[in-house]
């Protein structure tokens, strides 16, 4: 999109504004798991219906499954048409939403978490916990890496720490940015009962 149609637009959804939902204190029966799990039944049943030919449908009604249980899936597909109806129109306000806030925000030159400039490069990313495949009984130490004990390893790659706590079936990794993040963790440490290095209780 051409930047001055773009700019257009962003301009166009400072201007959106809504009403929210009334809050509810118990789940909403539409969201419940009993009724998540029909849509799911429903969902299947239709998926399993798209892949049988006309003759396979017409041998449905005459040999496998009698009046009353055609009646019941023709009711649970349009219930599940309803919800996925209902819930497509919701989804699609709640995208527009968040986007119009956003840009609502930046308009009122509101500082946004994480991001010291909206128009600047963009933000490093948060601290960050995943998996890092490996061959079975792969240890190694890199050259950064510092080993801490305990089967952890910390190295620091100029802006943010890696730990790393090698597994069988792959590493477990955490990157914590140097900067917000790093800093809460040091924060952390300093409301420790105990001195880093001291047993527990002393």
């Amino acid at each position: 999109m051409p930047k001055s149609k773009r700019t257009a637009k962003l301009n166009e959804d400072v201007k959106i504004d809504w009403k929210p939902w009334l809050r509810n204190v118990t789940e909403p029966t539409a969201l419940s798991h009993e009724r998540m799990h029909n849509i799911t039944v429903g969902s299947r049943w239709a998926f399993s219906l798209m892949q049988r030919t006309r003759a396979e449908l017409i041998r449905v009604h005459t040999e496998i499954i009698d009046p009353d249980g055609v009646d019941a899936i023709m009711r649970l597909l349009a219930e599940t048409r309803q919800w996925l109806s209902a819930t497509e129109h919701m989804v699609a306000c709640a995208h527009v939403r968040v986007p119009a806030s956003a840009e609502a925000a930046h308009a009122k030159g509101l500082k946004f978490k994480g991001v010291v400039d909206l128009d600047g490069p963009a933000p490093r990313r948060k601290a960050v916990q995943g998996r890092v495949a490996k061959s079975p009984g792969d240890t190694c130490m890199s050259e950064r890496e510092t080993y801490l004990g305990d089967g952890l390893y910390a190295s620091f790659d100029g802006w943010q720490v890696k730990l790393r706590a090698p597994r069988e079936n792959g590493d477990d990794v955490v990157f914590l940015e140097d900067g917000l993040t790093l800093q809460a963790f040091f924060e952390f440490l300093d409301t420790l009962p105990i001195k880093i290095g001291a047993s527990n209780g002393s």
